[in-house]
């Protein structure tokens, strides 16, 4: 929900634009001012404002120290001058705010303005559900000693916990994932990037997109097709391939010159 917040000295102009964004139901209008001698102590009081629509009549102090306040809220206020002229318009450039609506107000103009504005809120909101999501994996994994050094597999209703330095590698068999160790072989209901993100010791090393190696079992290294190895872990007799993608994060994790 977009909060909004339009400073305009012509009621006329209130009316009109309140009018126009009342179509909008992703959009409150919090307040509807005739100036600025009081916006700023309304906006210090307000929850943060996203979208600001002011009239640039003037550019004086009162209106340099409103869009201050409104840039220093917890998340800065997108501001739309409304003004007269495009010479107008240069002071707001000068302020490094580029949006902008001549008055009297062309609904098209501010549909696109609006248009815009929600594409942009959308992509923050993604990219910061993003991070959230990532920061939230990673502090999954930063848990008790206990947690970080055990995977715990189910074996005929029975939990085993398995520790990190038994794992030789992980990998996915027709679709389920499988760990193996020197002497089992486990079933897991988690993906391998789920298992993944769980081996936070570092000599745990995602070589392919089908496996997942213990690089302390390491045997032998031998060079393959296009640049690529195949490697031979202790107590394993297959080959695990690191694919090409990979080669290079390997060569370096390996000291391989």
């Amino acid at each position: 929900m977009f909060r909004c917040l339009v400073v305009d000295a012509n009621e006329s102009t209130r009316n009109r634009l309140v009018k126009a964004l009342s179509k909008y139901s992703f959009l409150t209008i919090e307040k509807c001012v005739y100036n600025t001698v009081n916006t700023i102590e309304m906006v210090d009081k307000m929850s943060n404002v996203d979208l600001v629509f002011l009239d640039l009549e003037r550019l004086d102090t009162e209106e340099l120290n409103l869009i201050k306040t409104l840039n220093h809220q917890g998340k800065p206020a997108e501001i739309i001058f409304m003004m007269d002229d495009d010479d107008s318009a240069l002071k707001a450039f000068s302020l490094n705010n580029l949006k902008y609506l001549l008055k009297p107000i062309d609904e098209k103009k501010l549909d696109a303005l609006i248009i815009d504005e929600l594409k942009a809120y959308m992509s923050s909101m993604l990219e910061y559900k993003q991070k959230y999501n990532k920061i939230k994996a990673k502090l999954e994994t930063l848990e008790t000693p206990e947690r970080l050094n055990k995977i715990t597999v189910c074996v005929q209703g029975k939990l085993i916990p398995v520790d990190f330095s038994e794992i030789i590698y992980v990998t996915i068999e027709n679709g389920d994932t499988v760990l193996r160790t020197q002497d089992n072989k486990y079933y897991l209901s988690q993906t391998l990037q789920e298992i993944y993100d769980k081996l936070s010791v570092k000599n745990f090393f995602r070589c392919h997109k089908s496996y997942i190696i213990n690089t302390n079992y390491i045997d032998s290294i031998e060079p393959w097709l296009n640049y690529t190895f195949n490697l031979k872990l202790n107590y394993i007799d297959e080959t695990i391939p690191v694919s090409r993608s990979n080669v290079k994060q390997f060569k370096r994790m390996m000291n391989i010159e």
